[in-house]
């Protein structure tokens, strides 16, 4: 074995010095020399108990820097590696190709190391990590962006799940809160945390909720510790603020996680449909984010809307009015109803997932307008043929048509289509 290894470095002697020729007088050494002081230097930080806080982002950028070095080397040197032994008790190279190239492989062997070995004893287990729903989060590189999806169903989003590596005992602190923008589900608003969803225990030392929006806990010993978080029905964007803290040291981590609902819902005012209009947006869901239906919502309207328009043009809304002239003779003379559209109430959030409707998240005003397939249509503007026309007809579209009566101005039909 030991011949058949010496003879593969006799025969390369001359491919290797034309190479390490190359690396000692090129760009490619320049280039390699610089990614392993980057290397050095970093490993000198790892070993400083003063920058323990930067542990995961210091280990990711050695070995990228690591990486970067590999490529560089050329790939006899590197495969030359396992013949160095045998390079040094055999002829070939001139003796400052040899030193030439057992600094390259003493180079490459570095990168090859453990790059955890020499952090103040502690295991590979015990190194600070933290992830949420299966993906590693980078501290102190900014924001990381999550979605979940709701089914729209009974029992909601899957548990997420946060887990952390650490020092035994350290402290991990999740503050939550709500992002507020229409373009994040259609809330404007300030929303408490206690309507964004719980935390739940999986065997956490210390587990303490203090209050809604802020949980705490204690790593377990030697190993990962695990909580889940539980989305609500609430289809918003919530900011997670992650802090890992032991004695003398802290990382931080910060996510944005979308919760919306799984199917897509489609804005009613991209269809333009001629006989209806959209209302009763408010200063918190104005009327740009509150007509949002599933796809056999807005077929169900179109239609509608549609055969209302028809029966609108042919007069079968007109009302009958007589007129007495100055002769005492009687006129018959037919008029439009005062309204002429269909008036379309609240749908869904853009994002599907709960109303805020009249200050509250928890009262049942709107439970039914979470997921696209509920619409309420105003019929306080109408006459007696038109509301007659809508009981006659749209249960040809919907599969379920219901009345509400919250006041003279919002008197309405509540329609829903059935999603299977």
């Amino acid at each position: 074995m030991a011949a058949a290894q010496a003879d593969y470095v006799q025969q390369n002697a001359e491919q290797i010095e034309k190479l390490l020729r190359e690396v000692s007088n090129g760009a490619i050494d320049k280039d390699v020399e610089k990614h392993i002081r980057q290397i050095e230097k970093k490993h000198g930080e790892l070993n400083d108990v003063g920058r323990h806080r930067n542990w995961s982002t210091i280990r990711s950028e050695m070995i990228l820097a690591g990486r970067k070095l590999r490529q560089l080397l050329p790939k006899e040197i590197r495969e030359i590696q396992k013949s160095r032994e045998y390079f040094r008790l055999h002829g070939g190279l001139p003796s400052r190709r040899k030193a030439s190239l057992d600094n390259a492989l003493s180079k490459l062997g570095f990168i090859n190391a453990d790059l955890d070995r020499n952090l103040h004893g502690l295991s590979r287990m015990e190194l600070p990590s933290a992830g949420f729903d299966n993906t590693k989060l980078q501290p102190l590189v900014g924001e990381r962006y999550f979605t979940l999806l709701h089914p729209g169903k009974d029992g909601g989003v899957a548990p997420a799940p946060f887990r952390f590596t650490g020092p035994e005992n350290s402290e991990v602190t999740i503050e939550m809160e709500h992002v507020r923008g229409l373009d994040y589900g259609g809330h404007n608003h300030q929303i408490s945390p206690a309507h964004l969803g719980s935390f739940r225990n999986l065997h956490a030392p210390k587990f303490e909720v203090e209050n809604p929006g802020k949980l705490r806990f204690t790593m377990r010993p030697a190993g990962e510790t695990t909580v889940w978080y539980l989305a609500s029905d609430l289809c918003t964007r919530r900011k997670f603020t992650v802090t890992h803290s032991w004695p003398g040291a802290q990382l931080r981590y910060v996510l944005l996680v979308d919760v919306r609902y799984a199917k897509k819902l489609y804005d009613l005012n991209d269809y333009n449909l001629r006989y209806v209009t959209v209302t009763t947006g408010d200063d918190t869901h104005p009327d740009s984010v509150c007509h949002y239906g599933s796809r056999e919502m807005i077929d169900a309207l179109e239609k509608l809307s549609y055969y209302y328009g028809r029966a609108l043009e042919s007069g079968e809304f007109d009302e009958a009015t007589t007129e007495i002239g100055a002769d005492n003779s009687l006129t018959v003379a037919y008029r439009r109803p005062s309204q002429t559209v269909l008036w379309v109430n609240d749908i869904s959030l853009p994002w599907g997932g709960r109303f805020r409707n009249k200050g509250k998240m928890n009262g049942k005003s709107h439970l039914s307008h979470k997921w696209g397939n509920d619409v309420d249509i105003n019929w306080s503007g109408m006459n007696n043929k038109q509301r007659q026309w809508m009981w006659t007809n749209a249960p040809d579209y919907f599969e379920k048509v219901d009345t509400h009566n919250e006041g003279e101005d919002n008197e309405h039909w509540h329609l829903d289509v059935i999603i299977e």
